[in-house]
């Protein structure tokens, strides 16, 4: 009976990714579980690296939390997300954002979206899967710091997860927020 119920939430979670139903109404035909969770800034986009995370974390969170009903979305579709989960968020569900190598100035085109949900999403659990961190020491580099170092400590319920050490003191000395420390391979 799980398989079945796992694979009708997968299906529903595909056709929302594939743009056939919006989250609200997959939201609407979710069984009531206690808790969900709702992973953004998964790629849609061609770089097999940040591909294969996303797979990792997926297969990871079902492993380990088989319990918790695991939503993904997709990077292109977190502002139309974050409207329609807004008002339908309860106090139980869960935040979370894919890891990677790409919290910093050098690809804003993922600063960005994450930054919105950080700021957004302040009264549950927040997530973000280990990262590299990497903000140059430029004025645009330490702008987009401030900018960052602003959505994210306005989330009093974000954990930073740093895959490697140098990011771990890095998110230490310039963020207010949880820093935690993992091994990528730990995931898979």
């Amino acid at each position: 009976m799980a398989i079945k119920r796992a694979i009708n939430i997968d299906n529903l979670d595909f056709a929302y990714t594939l743009g056939q139903i919006s989250l609200t109404e997959l939201i609407k035909q979710l069984p009531e579980e206690p808790r969900r969770f709702y992973m953004f800034g998964v790629p849609d986009y061609n770089n097999l690296g940040d591909q294969a995370v996303a797979y990792a974390e997926k297969a990871f969170f079902k492993r380990v939390f088989p319990e918790i009903t695991y939503i993904e979305i997709l990077e292109s579709q977190t502002d139309d997300a974050i409207k329609e989960l807004v008002p339908m968020l309860r106090e139980s569900d869960m935040i979370g954002y894919t890891g990677g190598g790409n919290i910093g100035n050098t690809y804003l085109d993922h600063e960005e979206p994450r930054r919105k949900v950080f700021s957004t999403f302040v009264n549950n659990k927040t997530i973000s899967f280990p990262q590299s961190v990497n903000f140059e020491d430029t004025k645009q580099g330490q702008e987009e710091l401030r900018k960052s170092q602003e959505a994210y400590n306005k989330n009093p319920n974000l954990t930073l997860v740093a895959r490697e050490t140098q990011s771990l003191d890095y998110f230490k000395k310039n963020f207010d927020v949880d820093v935690i420390y993992t091994k990528i391979s730990s995931l898979s």
